[in-house]
Parts: structure tokens; sequence; C-alpha cells
């Protein structure tokens, strides 16, 4: 389709064309799952990316410090925003900083790392986050295992992991009884905090980020 063809229908939020959305999504590939091309495209836009910030001087003195850090800002842009030729609804939250869109790094922990590696993180000086979540049984079978995957990842380059150890039905449980699990704590994105706190679009969004199995190590 042109391209014309494919705005049009952005500005329509997909209606009517939930197949090609679906297509767009699922078939192609996407960053986080080391697929070569896509993650070769990503590190050149991001590497020229920061290095056009740092050639510009702060209003204070100094120059600007380019990071992929959102904290809430995925959440708030994205409810301001059209829809994404992703498959991307419009409102819905944008990635979670540096790392892939919601639930598609579909191929394992060591893919997703592989991805970010694609970035030239030691040019994004402010901060590089890739936020993670991995099962309980996971992580309490092979921890020894995991800080090894998270060591040779920094030793390859990698600037900041944030962790979230966690399953999906805990979190269900706590959207719909708050008070028994007032005390939970998730990380978002730069920082932790009370997730019955959070507003229901980032509740959504931390519970789409994929949940690495213990097959999956």
């Amino acid at each position: 389709m042109s391209l014309t063809e494919l705005v049009k229908i952005l500005d329509g939020d997909w209606d009517g064309n939930e197949m090609l959305r679906l297509r767009l999504r699922n078939k192609y590939d996407k960053f986080g799952n080391d697929a070569g091309e896509v993650d070769a495209l990503r590190g050149l836009i991001s590497g020229e990316w920061y290095r056009e910030m740092q050639q510009y001087p702060g209003e204070l003195g100094g120059v600007h410090w380019p990071g992929e850090v959102v904290f809430i800002y995925h959440e708030l842009y994205g409810l301001k925003s059209a829809a994404s030729p992703d498959g991307r609804k419009k409102g819905q939250p944008m990635a979670s900083s540096a790392g892939a869109s919601s639930g598609l790094d579909l191929h394992g922990p060591t893919a997703l790392l592989n991805s970010m590696l694609k970035i030239p993180q030691r040019e994004c000086r402010t901060c590089c986050i890739l936020n993670m979540a991995f099962q309980k049984n996971l992580w309490s079978a092979n921890r020894d295992v995991m800080m090894e995957m998270f060591r040779q990842y920094f030793r390859d380059g990698g600037f900041q992991l944030q962790i979230n150890v966690m399953d999906r039905e805990t979190l269900l449980q706590a959207r719909t009884d708050p008070e028994r699990f007032a005390s939970l704590v998730v990380r978002v994105g730069g920082f932790s905090d009370y997730f019955c706190r959070l507003s229901p679009n980032l509740q959504d969004e931390i519970m789409n980020r994929t949940e690495f199995l213990l097959r999956e190590a």
C-alpha cells in the first residue's frame, strides 16, 4: 500500500483493518528478538540521535546528554499519540525505556539482551535502561544462571537492567483486591512504585511485558 493509505488507516485507529493490524504486529520481525536487520536499524537510528543531541549546548552550560529512561512517559505520550504501524492502537503505551514494545520480545531473555547490545549504549550517556520480567520459578531455580547472563550483558556493553520477579496472576489479583496487595511493589521504568497506586493503563503495560518462562532460559 502507499504511505498515504497507511497514514489514513492509522488516523482511523485501524478501524475495519484488524487483520492488517495483526499481520503487521505478528508477522514481521520486531526489535527485541535478535533479528539482525531490525536490530541494526534500531542501532543506527539510536546512534545518530545520541550523537546529534550532544552537539548542542545546554541552556545552563555543558551539553545535552541523551538517555533512554522514560519513567511513566511511555504511558503519557502513548495517550497523546495516534496508532503506529507496528500494530499499536491509539492511546496505548509506547515501549518501556530502551526495550522492546510490550509483549513483542518473543524469543527469550538472551535474544532480548542481544538486541539491546546492537544499540551503541556507551553513547547513551544519561542511561540506557532495559526492563525485564521473570517468573518466580525461573528466578528461584536458576538464580546463578540469571546472574551470569546479566554479568555477560554488562561485559558486552550493556548499561542498566531493571528486573521484576513476578507473575501475572498475582498482578491480576492485586487489581481486584488492592487492599490485600497494598504493599506489592513493581519496577516501572527508572523507579519503583506500589502496583495498586499506578493508573490502569500503566498496570496493563507492566502486565503485558514479556514474562520469561523457565523453558525459555
